[in-house]
């Protein structure tokens, strides 16, 4: 686990973390400070996104499907490559991330651009967080701004509330299964479609 300067991420290690609920989110989601912002809470909300990992996104790792949108991470920190299914259902926030990444020129365009170009993405992200009131005031009366983790352990929360099992966490999140909970077994426990469209209706149920 990274080294927290949050006071509120300070406390994960004994599990003090209050998710935020997507009713909570669609309001930070109007302060965002530009589009391409917006979107990236989003991504962020729904899919845990490490800071590398939006220099690894680009548009033609996006696919658009009837019933959903699929996105294809490439990961770090020796893990596999994710792939996430968020249901297309009627939102309209959903709706403008299909057409901001649809307007993308081309299809090895960076997704989030400015992002991939600024010196330290961690500080850009939090600087428009903290700008934009994108946060929460903590118990000492301190206003804390999201960061990448604290989004990553949201997710992550929101999941196993809704019924996510340990697999579906660790194939989400891109892990490699642990050899020790699982031995050999673990080299035969693959990210399918149906365990992903599985998630998809979980995150389904985030969404409402």
């Amino acid at each position: 686990m990274p080294k927290y300067t949050n006071e509120d991420l300070k406390g994960l290690k004994s599990g003090a973390f209050e998710p935020i609920y997507f009713n909570e989110f669609q309001e930070y989601y109007k302060k965002a400070y530009d589009d391409e912002h917006a979107n990236l809470l989003f991504v962020c909300y729904i899919s845990g996104l490490r800071p590398i990992e939006v220099k690894r996104l680009i548009k033609e790792n996006f696919i658009f499907e009837t019933n959903y949108i699929i996105i294809d991470i490439y990961t770090a920190k020796k893990g596999v490559k994710r792939r996430i299914y968020i249901p297309r259902i009627k939102n309209i926030i959903i709706n403008k991330f299909i057409d901001y990444v649809r307007n993308l020129t081309y299809p090895k365009q960076y997704v989030f651009g400015s992002f991939v170009r600024a010196k330290n993405i961690r500080s850009k992200f939090m600087y428009l967080n903290f700008k934009t009131q994108i946060g929460r005031v903590n118990i000492n009366g301190i206003f804390q701004p999201f960061s990448f983790y604290v989004f990553r352990h949201n997710i992550m929360t929101l999941l196993a509330e809704n019924g996510a099992d340990f697999i579906d966490l660790q194939i989400f999140k891109g892990a490699q299964l642990n050899k020790n909970l699982f031995g050999s077994a673990s080299f035969y426990i693959h990210r399918s479609r149906e365990r992903m469209i599985k998630i998809s209706k979980i995150l389904r149920k985030i969404l409402k």
